[in-house]
């Protein structure tokens, strides 16, 4: 399989969660919560995306049998940069639509507690 169609089959499952992935961001949902009062939103998507992209680097995505002491070329840098774009916007999204269908089932959220929000969200996945 070539390099351009292993990152058209990686974008293509880039936001297609692992359940271990899944849960990794459900884990981080109150702390988007509360950032999204506080507004500090830019910081929040920058260490997520660093601490999941960490995790489950893009590269072995792309390149599963290639050793990690491999050095890329230029062209399989740009391949790792746009998949890891796509990865960021698909956790950006998964966030947005988890939210709109928390509050979609609220009435009034008003100015929530960090609390009240970790019930809502706990209450809401099972």
């Amino acid at each position: 399989m070539t390099t351009l169609q292993n990152l058209q089959m990686s974008t293509m499952n880039i936001g297609d969660w692992t359940i271990e992935q899944q849960n990794w961001l459900d884990d981080h949902f109150a702390a988007y919560i509360h950032v999204r009062q506080v507004g500090d939103l830019p910081t929040f998507w920058s260490c997520l995306s660093k601490s999941f992209l960490i995790l489950w680097p893009v590269r072995k995505t792309l390149w599963p049998t290639m050793p990690a002491s491999r050095c890329l070329t230029t062209t399989d840098l740009c391949l790792v940069f746009e998949a890891e774009k796509k990865c960021k916007k698909c956790i950006e999204e998964y966030f947005n639509n988890k939210f709109k269908s928390v509050t979609t089932h609220v009435a009034h959220i008003g100015d929530w507690t960090l609390e009240q929000w970790d019930w809502l969200v706990e209450y809401s996945d099972s």
